[in-house]
C-alpha cells in the first residue's frame, strides 16, 4: 500500500482562512448561510481536484515499478518528467520520496527531472527565486505544458523534492518526437520533452550511467507536430 502523504501545508491554511470567513458570514448574514454552504463546498472539492490528479498519476509509477522490474531492469537512477503546472512532477515525487517505490532490492531514490518548455519557463524560475513565481509564456508545440504559474498546491513538496530542472526548445522537442518514433514509440511534443531534457542534463555533464525512465502521456494524434517544424 503506498505511503500517506498529508496535502502540501498551503492547503491547510487556506481551509482554515476560508473556515473563519464562512464563519464569520455564519452569524453576520444567516439567511445567506444555505448559499454559503454550498459555495464551502465547491470550494473544498475545487482544492481537493489536483489532489485527485495526482493520485491519478501515481497508478504510472507503480506500473512502472512492475514494469522495470519483470524486465529485470531495477529501479531508475533518473525519472525524467514532463511538467506544466506540476501535477505529474507532484506524484513523481510522491512517489519517489515517500516510500512508495518497491524495487526488488534497497536502492537510492533516483534523480527526479523536472523539463519544461523554454517558452514557459515557470518551474523552473520559481526554483531560482525560491518562491511560486509568474512567468510570462509564448507559443510552443509543448501547448500542454504551456502553463505561466506552478501549481500553488503542488509547489511546497516540489520545491523540497526535485533535483534538478531544465527547459527545451520546441526544436529539441520535435526532434526527440521523431527519434522517439524511429524506435517505435508514439509520443506528441510534451511527452517527448522528457528524452530533450535528458539530453539537456546530459549535455551539462550532470548525468550519470544509469537507468533513465522517461514519462510520457502524449500520443501524436492528441499533438502532432506543425508542418514545417525543423
Amino acid at each position: 500500500m503506498p505511503a500517506f502523504f498529508p496535502p502540501p501545508p498551503t492547503l491547510f491554511v487556506i481551509a482554515f482562512m476560508t473556515g473563519l470567513v464562512f464563519f464569520a458570514i455564519r452569524f453576520a448574514q444567516p439567511r445567506w448561510w444555505r448559499h454559503w454552504k454550498l459555495a464551502a463546498l465547491f470550494f473544498a472539492v475545487l482544492l481537493s481536484m489536483p489532489l485527485w490528479i495526482t493520485d491519478g498519476y501515481s497508478t504510472l509509477f507503480h506500473e512502472a515499478d512492475e514494469q522495470l522490474a519483470a524486465a529485470g531492469a531495477g529501479p531508475p537512477g533518473l525519472v525524467a518528467v514532463p511538467v506544466g503546472v506540476g501535477a505529474l512532477a507532484y506524484a513523481a515525487v510522491r512517489h519517489y520520496r515517500s516510500g512508495s517505490a518497491a524495487p526488488a532490492a534497497p536502492a537510492p531514490a533516483p534523480t527526479v527531472l523536472s523539463v519544461e518548455p523554454a517558452n514557459a519557463p515557470a518551474i523552473i524560475s520559481s526554483l531560482h527565486a525560491g518562491r511560486v513565481v509568474t512567468v510570462p509564456t509564448a507559443p510552443t508545440i509543448m501547448a500542454g505544458l504551456n502553463c505561466g504559474t506552478p501549481s500553488a498546491t503542488g509547489w511546497p513538496m516540489l520545491q523540497a523534492g526535485l533535483d534538478a530542472a531544465v527547459t527545451v526548445t520546441d526544436g529539441e522537442a520535435a526532434r526527440a518526437v521523431r527519434d522517439l518514433q524511429a524506435t517505435g514509440v508514439d509520443s506528441g511534443p510534451c511527452g517527448a520533452a522528457a528524452l530533450a531534457g535528458v539530453r539537456a542534463l546530459a549535455r551539462t555533464g550532470a548525468l550519470a550511467d544509469t537507468a533513465v525512465l522517461l514519462l510520457s502521456t502524449e500520443g501524436r494524434a492528441a499533438n502532432p507536430l506543425p508542418e514545417g517544424t525543423a
